[in-house]
């Protein structure tokens, strides 16, 4: 019997254990990714027969069929699954704040918009450029996961080696140290009452805040100080190779460009689903943190 088998057969109890499930993702992500399917199949398959979750399997499946496959119906069908079995059985834990619910904020509608685009942007799904999206997503979505104190948090630096308008460096410093400190501010006990009740007006203010940080970035980098919208400064830097499909930057852009574009009422009102909250928002200060060092990166001689 293999050690996999040997943790799939112990008493039910036992996958309260944190440690248990440690040990699984060590055994089975240390397979090829074909195998790591099959795996992860078979323990959701008999977790679900013992009415265990399978909410941890549901997750691994969720990511590797979004990194590897050529669509994302069925990865994202694997991340609902997930939010489902936490759903019922998460316990004291809040279903919207763990893992499935999370990743579902940040790529699921923002997929689904993608798609339906009929200009460049659109050739980021398709190969070869879609697994650095896809990844480049998920990695936004793992540095979210820190808590705030322990995220970096860019200083003053950064913004004046990678900016030559002392205007945007101005105002793109004031937007990123405000949403850090808001984030810091709910993100400390003192903070989780204005958090409970203000969640999601907050959320959408600092999606606009992070949203002004790109927005002087690329104006910036395209020299214009005449009024233009985030979504023309991304067309206008496409056009001129600042931003290509199958660059992270690009991927950090467009990510960033569709959930300024949807804090607007309208828009907000139509996601039922998985809303714009404050793990969306800490979604988008990792993509700025991000987006940052790709250009930190490019100034490197």
């Amino acid at each position: 019997m293999s050690e996999i088998d040997e943790i799939l057969n112990a008493p039910t109890e036992t996958f309260n254990e944190r440690a248990r499930w440690h040990r699984l993702d060590a055994l089975i992500e240390s397979l090829p990714d074909d195998k790591r399917l099959q795996e992860w199949e078979r323990v959701a398959g008999q977790l679900e027969a013992r009415n265990i979750s399978s909410g941890h399997a549901h997750f691994r499946l969720g990511i590797l069929h979004l990194v590897n496959d050529s669509h994302e119906a069925t990865g994202v069908q694997h991340l609902q699954a997930a939010y489902e079995q936490d759903q019922m059985f998460s316990g004291r834990k809040e279903p919207h704040r763990m893992a499935a619910y999370r990743v579902l904020g940040l790529i699921k509608d923002f997929l689904d918009y993608l798609s339906g685009k009929k200009n460049w942007q659109v050739g980021q799904l398709q190969s070869p450029y879609r697994r650095v999206l896809i990844t480049t997503l998920l990695a936004v979505y793992d540095e979210s996961t820190k808590h705030i104190l322990d995220a970096p948090v860019l200083t003053y630096q950064p913004f004046y080696t990678v900016f030559k308008d002392e205007d945007l460096r101005r105002f793109a410093i004031e937007n990123y140290q405000c949403a850090y400190g808001l984030l810091e501010m709910v993100s400390v006990e003192s903070g989780h009452s204005f958090l409970m009740q203000y969640e999601y007006p907050l959320s959408r203010a600092l999606v606009g805040l992070y949203g002004g940080v790109l927005e002087a970035i690329l104006a910036d980098r395209l020299g214009i100080k005449t009024e233009a919208t985030l979504g023309s400064l991304i067309n206008q830097a496409h056009d001129a190779g600042l931003l290509n499909p199958g660059t992270r930057l690009c991927s950090l852009a467009t990510v960033l460009l569709y959930f300024r574009n949807h804090i607007h009422a309208n828009k907000d009102i139509a996601r039922k689903d998985y809303l714009i909250d404050i793990n969306v928002a800490r979604s988008l200060k990792a993509a700025t943190d991000l987006v940052m060092d790709e250009l930190l990166q490019l100034k490197v001689p």
